[in-house]
C-alpha cells in the first residue's frame, strides 16, 4: 500500500514505541531489502525502492509509518533480486545489518542501485516505470543521469 514500518525500539526508556525517521524528508528514496529465511546477513537481497511521499517529514512521524510516493515506487520480482552488501565492500568487516529496520545511505550509493535496477528492468513491463523513478531521484538530487561509479 506504499506504507512502510520503521519497527519499534527493543529496549531502553522508548521500548515498543515506533522509531522516529528523523532524517527522512519530502523526495527521500527507501531502498527495500530482505535477507532470505534461512540465509545469513551477508545474503541479503535489494526487493524494491520508494521515493517518500513529498508531504512526507521523519521528524513529524508518531506512528512509525513512512508514507510512500503515490507514483515512484519499484518492486523487483524475487528473481531479478540484487545482492545488497556489494555496494558497501569498502566498509571494514563482516556485513552487518544490526536490529534496526532501517539504514541511511548517500545519496550517491542510492543512485549507483537505481541504475542497476534500472538496468536489471530493461526490455521489462517495469522499465518506463524504473527509468522514470531513476531520471526524478536524479532531478530532485541534482546528480548526473549516470552514476560516476558501477558494482560489477
Amino acid at each position: 500500500n506504499g506504507t512502510i514500518s520503521t519497527g519499534c525500539y527493543l529496549s531502553g526508556a522508548s521500548k515498543g514505541k515506533p522509531r522516529i525517521p528523523n532524517r527522512l524528508k519530502p523526495y527521500s528514496c527507501c531502498l527495500l531489502t530482505s535477507v532470505p529465511a534461512g540465509m545469513q546477513e551477508k545474503d541479503r537481497l535489494i526487493l524494491g525502492a520508494i521515493m517518500v511521499s513529498e508531504t512526507f517529514w521523519g521528524e513529524d512521524c508518531r506512528d512509525g509509518l513512512v508514507k510512500g510516493h503515490k507514483k515512484y515506487r519499484i518492486l523487483l520480482p524475487l528473481t531479478l533480486a540484487i545482492s545488497f552488501w556489494p555496494y558497501f565492500e569498502n566498509e571494514q568487516g563482516t556485513p552487518h545489518w544490526g536490529n534496526i529496520p532501517f539504514k541511511y545511505l548517500s545519496s550517491h550509493t542510492m543512485q549507483v542501485i537505481l541504475h542497476e535496477i534500472l538496468k536489471i528492468l530493461a526490455g521489462t513491463e517495469q522499465e518506463t516505470a524504473a527509468q522514470a523513478f531513476y531520471e526524478y531521484f536524479c532531478k530532485i538530487n541534482r546528480l548526473s543521469a549516470v552514476p560516476q561509479i558501477s558494482v560489477t
